[in-house]
């Protein structure tokens, strides 16, 4: 059962800043889907970096599928704060 899915970058290959992007959005590929209870990052562009404002004080893991390598879609991966907190898995 689909309980909610929620896109957080969908700009393309570039990262965008600027109000004349946010009708089109700013961070490159990435969505957040919550199935059965858990958590799965869909590719990590630069949308990643948003994500701790999607998750709840619950969530200490996620999965994260990545679609393919391009730099868009892995960019975001590095600098993710759960992702350098030691005790999220």
């Amino acid at each position: 059962m689909l309980n909610s899915l929620i896109i957080l970058g969908c700009r393309g290959s570039v990262p965008c800043s600027g109000k004349q992007y946010t009708g089109y959005g700013t961070a490159t590929t990435c969505f957040a889907l919550r199935m059965g209870g858990r958590l799965i990052f869909i590719d990590a562009g630069t949308g990643l970096l948003n994500c701790s404002e999607y998750m709840s004080a619950a969530d200490k893991s996620a999965d994260i599928l990545m679609t393919h390598s391009h730099a868009d879609h892995v960019m975001g991966l590095p600098l993710c704060g759960p992702a350098l907190d030691k005790d999220f898995e």
